[in-house]
């Protein structure tokens, strides 16, 4: 198994891709509120990272960890700019539906919002043109009883924690796979249903909202603007945490390749020792690791592969009200994306503290996030469209 794991830089947002020996394509988020030149920053990455050739690229996967803007806006263009096999996406409750539907109505571009809400909902899938030929699939969390299967065969559901194989692995010594976590919370269903009653939307309203040509109504959709500005200040939507990696602590042949020389060199020079033992990569998304509840049902989803994790995003784009502290236990290399000059504040002054601290105490034994500071705030940050500046890890065994 030969994979390569790619970073590009997007400044607020999240594109990450690993490329396999076999052809297939995994991506991680697709989306920036970065704007370059007249376009989204996310489109232009798109077009260096897959090319139209002699044909489109072909993606095999791609995971969305959720429904904010800066995380799915460059899914159509890629849609359009590359065969898409299969979405992995969280599963919402229609109370959670409507909610992203009205966040995302105000956010994203009026034309794409037939797609979202055909994957958000799991009505239409397959009928627009972008996406006749990809399955959706549902990611649903752990004790959920599974919707039934589309009689189209383009939608499906699973359970978290299951294991989606890279390929079919008869040649592989160490098996490669990629296993979502969607996690339950109740209190933010009820949650949602009573900020949608508080704000005048009924059950029988949810209904119609579910059906996409509610959103071409202009008199309703005022009723979804008085909602959104009352919404949109305190929502933390369900979000899917991957893991990807062989689940194996036995040693791998790792070459991790940074296109910063000064970090490279480092690295050859063997000032940050590569734990061979750790190819696997947690990407979090806005997940909120923060919180007790959270954190703790994030070490048991991952219980048994916690110590492959050699990459890990940091959640939120390094928002303190999402990061733990425990994550810089890892011993991982740690990824930021954020804007430069963000409104948010991301990555907040805390948790750069915070992985500064432990970079310190854990200097010796492991090669921890000091790179955060060297390279991938750096680089991530960086809003240039050069090659240099994109992250790569390569792994073979």
């Amino acid at each position: 198994m030969y994979m390569c794991r790619w970073f590009y830089p997007i400044g607020q947002g999240g594109f990450a891709f690993e490329q396999f020996k076999n052809g297939n394509t995994v991506v991680f988020d697709c989306g920036s509120e970065t704007i370059f030149g007249e376009r989204s920053i996310i489109e232009d990455r798109i077009c260096q990272a897959f090319p139209i050739r002699d044909k489109k690229s072909i993606i095999s996967n791609v995971f969305i960890s959720h429904f904010h803007k800066d995380h799915i806006n460059g899914l159509p263009f890629l849609l359009k700019q590359c065969a898409v096999s299969n979405i992995y996406l969280p599963y919402l409750t229609e109370s959670e539906q409507v909610i992203t539907l009205i966040l995302l109505s105000e956010e994203l571009n009026s034309r794409y919002m037939r797609l979202f809400h055909s994957l958000i909902t799991g009505n239409g899938i397959g009928r627009s043109a972008e996406s006749q030929n990809t399955q959706v699939t549902y990611v649903h969390p752990t004790g959920d009883k599974l919707g039934p299967i589309d009689e189209s065969k383009k939608v499906e559901h699973v359970g978290s924690g299951c294991e989606i194989p890279a390929s079919k692995q008869k040649d592989s010594k160490k098996p490669w796979f990629f296993i979502p976590y969607t996690f339950d919370n109740k209190n933010r269903s009820e949650k949602f249903k009573r900020i949608l009653q508080e704000n005048g939307i009924s059950d029988s309203l949810c209904e119609e909202m579910r059906n996409s040509a509610f959103w071409e109504n202009n008199e309703v959709m005022e009723i979804v603007k008085k909602a959104y500005e009352n919404i949109r200040k305190d929502i933390n939507l369900t979000n899917m945490v991957v893991y990807s990696g062989t689940k194996s602590f036995e040693p791998t042949s790792c070459l991790k390749l940074i296109t910063s020389n000064k970090i490279k060199q480092m690295i050859q020079d063997g000032i940050y020792p590569i734990n061979p033992h750790r190819d696997g990569c947690l990407y979090t998304g806005d997940y909120n690791a923060k919180a007790v509840r959270e954190w703790k049902a994030l070490k048991n989803a991952y219980n048994g592969i916690w110590n492959t994790i050699g990459v890990c995003t940091v959640p939120h784009h390094g928002s303190k009200n999402s990061f733990n502290a425990e994550l810089t236990k890892l011993d991982s290399f740690f990824v930021i994306n954020a804007g430069c000059n963000n409104s948010y504040k991301h990555p907040h002054r805390e948790v750069l503290q915070s992985l500064q601290s432990n970079i310190k105490r854990s200097l010796s034994l492991t090669n921890l996030a000091i790179l955060t500071f060297l390279c991938f705030i750096l680089m991530l940050l960086n809003k240039t469209t050069n090659n240099r500046n994109i992250l790569t890890f390569t792994f073979a065994n």
